[in-house]
């Protein structure tokens, strides 16, 4: 019985002998690997240096028809379906003179006008225009400005990171831990797209958003 026991003793102990050895062996393995090849934990940090590039991307495709609601580009082309020989184009926004946008002609010799980006057309905005030419009935009609269109592109993600696979535009989202109050459960986000509408209180691309369980989204002064 005290021979058998002392065998079961001396397999185990040569068991644990032998895994400490394969374990050493695979930790100086890696070692070296890392010794040879660089160990990249290691590695300082990569220096910070000023960006470029173009935020929005230009995008010069999308056509626009009396039956078109929507342009993904900041400079469509506006075209009468059909229409023969000189035509001229009005283009306006739908502030009523708010803005200063102002009604802005274009005199072709054809029956297409594409908006130059000079023009200044907006994300979100809308607007509204008229071809006509003699001896021709005018046609028109109105379509709002969306690059981003979220609902209708597909999208890859890395990290906070995100960049629309049809405009290649990148946008960064943030959100805060959310708050008890009064009302509810309080919180808000941040995101970044550089085809944001302007929004008071935050730089420029920048929107904020608040997610409250209470009825009421800001207070405006």
């Amino acid at each position: 019985m005290t021979r058998r026991a002392l065998l079961a003793v001396l397999s185990i102990v040569m068991t644990i002998a032998l895994l400490a050895s394969a374990c050493s062996s695979s930790a100086d393995t890696n070692r070296n690997a890392a010794g040879s090849a660089g160990d990249p934990t290691t590695l300082p940090a990569l220096p910070p240096s000023a960006g470029g590039g173009q935020l929005i991307p230009a995008y010069y495709g999308s056509e626009i028809t009396p039956s078109t609601w929507v342009s993904t580009s900041l400079s469509p082309t506006l075209v009468v379906p059909g229409g023969t020989g000189a035509w001229t184009f009005t283009l306006d926004d739908l502030s009523d003179g708010q803005s200063g946008f102002g009604p802005r002609v274009y005199r072709e010799t054809g029956s297409t006008a594409r908006i130059p980006q000079a023009a200044g057309l907006q994300q979100g905005r809308v607007y509204i225009w008229t071809a006509e030419s003699p001896g021709q009935q005018g046609v028109g009609g109105t379509f709002q400005v969306d690059v981003q269109m979220a609902d209708a592109q597909e999208t890859d993600s890395v990290g906070g990171l995100v960049a629309s696979l049809s405009s290649g535009e990148s946008s960064f989202s943030w959100s805060s831990h959310s708050m008890n109050s009064i009302p509810g459960k309080v919180g808000f986000g941040l995101t970044y797209q550089g085809s944001n509408i302007s929004m008071p209180g935050v730089p420029a691309g920048w929107r904020m958003q608040v997610a409250s369980s209470s009825q009421f989204q800001r207070i405006q002064f």
